[in-house]
Order: structure tokens, then sequence, then C-alpha cells
């Protein structure tokens, strides 16, 4: 896992995000360092597609990007559970890092009937139906748990065993 915090020297934001992701990647017991890249001027930003300030890549991806913010030198907000925010809260940083952790490999695919029989039996698959609920209530897959689209986030997919394969359906 590679995680880069990109920011801008005047940022009066990216300390916070830097000591959470130190005491993340202790706590999770990661050997992984944290790339700083200092983005300077208005074509860096440009470059880079520099969403604001602060702005964490976790093996390259954005998990908290807004593709309609602006690119440029700009202090980023971040939608939090207590209101908006000038840095991503701990517990929103460490669902970001304990999604990409290696547990072999997050992957997205389509599976056939005989791989997810497969998945179930051996691994212990869980399966989450995203339909809503009225369409999840008049038809759904023994054993599924209905978290509707719309409301999947990582507050609703607690329930779900991180250490097991998840099929979502």
């Amino acid at each position: 896992m590679e995680i880069t915090l990109q920011h801008f020297e005047s940022c009066p934001s990216w300390e916070t995000t830097d000591q959470h992701l130190r005491t993340l990647i202790d706590r999770l017991g990661l050997d992984v360092a944290v790339r700083y890249q200092l983005i300077e001027t208005p074509e860096a930003a440009a470059e880079y597609g520099f969403r604001g300030s602060p702005t964490v890549l976790i093996d390259g991806v954005d998990p908290f990007a807004d593709p309609d913010a602006p690119i440029g030198l700009s202090c980023r907000v971040y939608r939090t559970d207590t209101g908006f925010a000038g840095s991503p809260t701990f517990d929103q940083l460490e669902d970001a890092i304990t999604a990409r952790k290696p547990r072999g490999e997050i992957m997205v695919t389509t599976i056939d009937r005989i791989e997810l029989l497969r998945l179930i039996d051996e691994e212990g698959a869980q399966i989450v139906d995203v339909l809503p609920a009225p369409e999840y209530a008049d038809s759904h897959l023994p054993g599924a748990v209905n978290i509707p689209l719309k409301h999947l986030d990582a507050e609703s997919t607690s329930v779900l065993n991180r250490d097991k394969p998840v099929v979502v359906y």
C-alpha cells in the first residue's frame, strides 16, 4: 500500500491529516510510509488533478474524491458526521485505509453462479443486496443483507466481517 499526502505549505489542515495517518498506520500495524507531495503552483495542481489541501491518495486513489470540486490551490472541505471540516476524520481515514489494506487483493469482478456458491461455501462470503428495501422484500438471495445502494457507506457496511469476501449484487 502506498499513501500520499498532497498539500500546499500554508494549508492549516494538512498536519492534522498527517497526524491521523501516522496514528492509523501505527495502530493497524502497516509497513507503510506516508509520502508527502507539496503542490506549490497552479500548474502543478492541474498536472496532478489536485482538488485541494489536504488530499490523501491511497494507492494513487483519492477515497474522498468529489469530481465536481475545482482543481487548484485551495483548502479542501470534507463532509463529516459533525459537519464540514478541513480534514477527513480519523474514522473516515481508517475506513479508507482498511478498505484498501491488502488481505489478498481487493477486487471488483463479475462472477458466475458456480464461483458465487464456492465463495459462500468455502470462504463464508457475505452477500449484500443493494436494491431498495421494497424490492429486496419481494425477492432476494437467502442470507443476503440488504443495504440499499443509496445508503451504502462505511457506517452501513460496519455489520460486515472485513475478513471475509463480500459479494454485492
